[in-house]
């Protein structure tokens, strides 16, 4: 989703100018403490606003306890994070579908696994009940032949 990228984008942003604008302004002489102190909390209420955009990790629950672990789109952030350490951009995540599901009836996990559209990029979510246990690294190609193995047990 594009708007995950400009909130990590935006972040970074804020982060940078936090650390060297206060910087130059008292190499100008004409910034109080106040001042710098003022301009730190309208930087950090802008943080926090802008970290709430990011989407929770959490699966969504339904009134009777049930939930809702996957969708097209909606990989969890650390999901999204790892697709970006593997591939050095963000996913769209509008064109992530899920491609198969797989249950694991001796130890309930389930695993969903999603491909990035066009680019037949795949990743595996790992799911016990409502709980998000791990993803997979992002891999190019087709479909695994074992994929849905926690990727806990092997150390990868």
């Amino acid at each position: 989703m594009k708007g995950k990228k400009l909130v990590v984008v935006s972040l970074a942003c804020l982060a940078a100018l936090w650390l060297v604008v206060p910087g130059l302004l008292l190499a100008q002489g004409d910034v109080s403490l106040e001042g710098l102190a003022e301009r730190l909390q309208a930087l950090t209420e802008r943080v926090d606003a802008i970290e709430a955009l990011w989407i929770d990790s959490e699966p969504l629950v339904m009134a009777d306890g049930t939930c809702i672990t996957g969708s097209d789109g909606g990989v969890q952030d650390a999901t999204v994070l790892k697709y970006k350490t593997a591939f050095d951009e963000w996913p769209n995540t509008d064109n992530i579908r899920i491609f198969a599901v797989a249950h694991d009836p001796e130890t309930g996990i389930v695993g969903l696994q999603y491909e990035a559209l066009y680019n037949h990029e795949f990743v595996i979510e790992f799911w016990q009940g409502c709980e998000f246990l791990d993803s997979t690294n992002w891999w190019e190609g087709r479909y695994d032949d074992d994929p849905f193995r926690l990727p806990l047990e092997d150390g990868g």
